[in-house]
């Protein structure tokens, strides 16, 4: 999604009217606007520029040195907008909520482009929400801080496992591994217990996670391929057999009616096909059953537990066979 800034932010400034109350408000002198920050609008506006000739890094770099001295709402929007165009959803999410829940009127028009674009960069990161007991602790995402619980924010993660932590001063802390899937929005709750105690929530796996369906499933995408690449290999494998029998038959046609000088070579190539073909049978069949049970694996184990009674599969491959042991109860 490329979007213009110089368009996008045209109408976003903010402003304010002050209306007069009382006796002689006609006479009154305007209310003085604020001041606005010379260096932060010289620091957007190359921002913006370097922006829109596709120069994202040096834009963002310059719109966030403007907001450290001025964090207006449009210079806000403005940095999530570069962030999208940049593909740092993660990023481009927080500045975009940050800027609908600035408390500051926004146009409507920029408004809903903002909520559209929040709606996108969500659906590519996850969107985690944590609660912690007691109230007062620091909640950390991979070991950087987010917040202080209750944190009534959402928090924007990238997808793949992510260690949430919860932790305050004269308590033992609590922390839970997380897997996040794109457009994922997994609740967590953590409760810290005594120091010397038992610990909180099951000590360093502790935590309870309340995982919508999407936010723990496998790639659909990686088991289709994993499922093609299998049904491939026994094509192959298949293939291998047809070849091996052709040529077994040829090699034995040969042996049983040739009777020129050329038979022996004719006999002698048919039978090296003949072996390719088993080989490459022999290839086939078991590049499909390791694939195949890896897959298979892959597709349901998607969610971790320490419950025996979950199902647990495993591959086992021996002297005699070779297939998938799938135990545990449904």
């Amino acid at each position: 999604m490329v979007v213009a800034l110089g368009v996008l932010f045209a109408a976003s400034t903010v402003t304010g009217s002050v209306q007069a109350q009382g006796a002689g408000a006609a006479n009154a002198p305007a209310a003085a606007k604020p001041q606005r920050d010379k260096e932060a609008q010289r620091l957007f506006k190359e921002g913006v520029a370097a922006a829109n000739k596709d120069d994202n890094e040096k834009g963002i770099a310059l719109i966030k040195a403007a907001i450290a001295r001025d964090p207006q709402s449009e210079y806000i929007i403005a940095l999530g907008t570069t962030e999208m165009n940049a593909d740092k959803f993660r990023d481009a999410a927080e500045h975009l909520w940050a800027f609908l829940n600035s408390g500051q009127p926004i146009d409507p028009a920029d408004r809903k482009e903002a909520e559209e674009m929040l709606a996108e960069a969500q659906a590519k990161i996850g969107t985690m929400t944590v609660r912690v007991e007691p109230a007062g602790a620091d909640v950390l995402v991979d070991g950087a801080k987010v917040g202080v619980s209750p944190v009534e924010k959402p928090i924007f993660v990238e997808v793949g496992q992510r260690k949430v932590q919860a932790i305050k001063e004269g308590m033992a802390p609590a922390s839970q591994v997380v897997d996040v899937a794109a457009g994922g929005k997994p609740a967590v709750e953590l409760k810290l217990g005594a120091l010397g105690g038992s610990g909180g929530s099951g000590g360093s796996g502790g935590g309870t996670v309340v995982q919508p369906p999407q936010g723990g499933e496998r790639s659909k995408g990686l088991i289709y391929a994993g499922v093609g690449v299998s049904a491939a290999l026994a094509v192959v494998g298949v293939g291998g057999v047809v070849g091996w029998w052709v040529k077994y038959g040829d090699a034995n046609s040969i042996r049983d009616n040739c009777r020129g000088s050329g038979c022996q070579k004719n006999f002698d190539d048919a039978e090296s096909m003949r072996v390719n073909f088993a080989y490459m049978s022999l290839a086939g069949f078991v590049g499909a059953g390791v694939i195949g049970g890896a897959t298979a694996i892959y597709a349901l184990t998607g969610k971790k537990s320490d419950d025996a009674t979950k199902p647990n599969v495993s591959l086992m491959m021996g002297p005699e066979g070779s297939g998938l042991v799938v135990s545990g109860k449904w």
